[in-house]
């Protein structure tokens, strides 16, 4: 379960298959993606999908030092320098910066984790 080892068959841990009275019982099973979101002066498109938060914030990092014309080694301080004049902010789930991207205009980046159940029933969490 946590991505350490491959090859681990779920179904010996489960109570039905062979995980007897203590085995795992199945509440719900679905695939979790990180979906990014982006925002130029209310004009939303999707950035992308990826599997971990930490691919996501990663994303969200180098769409950001872009947007203000900087590396993504250069943009740690540029944040410092510009959040506290209320120019730019970064979190885990968002970000977002003024005057920024190819129009200098206000750009916001989102981070919504998604729940995709077995029945292709898409459940978008609140982040």
């Amino acid at each position: 379960m946590d991505g350490q080892d491959s090859g681990v068959r779920l179904e010996r841990y489960m109570a039905d298959e062979k995980g007897g009275k203590d085995g795992w019982k199945i509440e719900n099973c679905g695939i979790i993606k990180y979906q990014l979101l982006s925002a130029h002066e209310r004009e939303m498109s999707v950035v992308g999908y990826y599997d971990t938060l930490k691919d996501a914030n990663r994303a969200m990092w180098l769409k950001m030092a872009d947007a203000v014309h900087c590396t993504s080694e250069e943009l740690y301080a540029f944040i410092n320098e510009n959040e506290p004049a209320g120019e730019c902010g970064f979190g885990k789930m968002s970000a977002w910066a003024n005057n920024a991207g190819p129009e200098n205009s206000n750009v916001d980046w989102k981070i919504v984790p998604i729940y995709m159940d077995g029945s292709d029933a898409v459940i978008f969490e609140e982040a």
